[in-house]
């Protein structure tokens, strides 16, 4: 190609290494949310931000479901701790 000059790889330098390292980087990132997801999917108990992850639903609509007595059923100790939801409940809701 006109303008493009090759360089000479450096002595020992080992492409198939180069190439698996630059592959396995790819496939880690591309591969990310789906490892997400099913760390999510093995969880007992989920955040608000896990339905939302997994399930699609906001955490906003959640959080006003809650406050209308709609919506999946949940769990929460402590009027100000942690809202905590079950598959479940999720799949309980989804087939009403």
């Amino acid at each position: 190609m006109p303008g493009k000059i090759a360089v000479p790889a450096p002595e020992g330098f080992d492409y198939g290494q180069a190439f698996e390292l630059s592959l396995e980087k790819a496939l880690a990132s591309a591969l990310e949310p789906v490892c997400e997801l099913e760390r999510i999917k093995r969880k007992p108990f989920l955040t608000s931000k896990d339905v939302e992850t997994l399930y699609g639903i906001s955490r906003a609509t959640l959080k006003a479901w809650r406050k209308d007595g709609k919506g999946p059923r949940f769990k929460q100790p402590d009027d100000n701790g942690p809202v905590w939801y079950t598959h479940e409940d999720m799949r309980a809701f989804f087939t009403k």
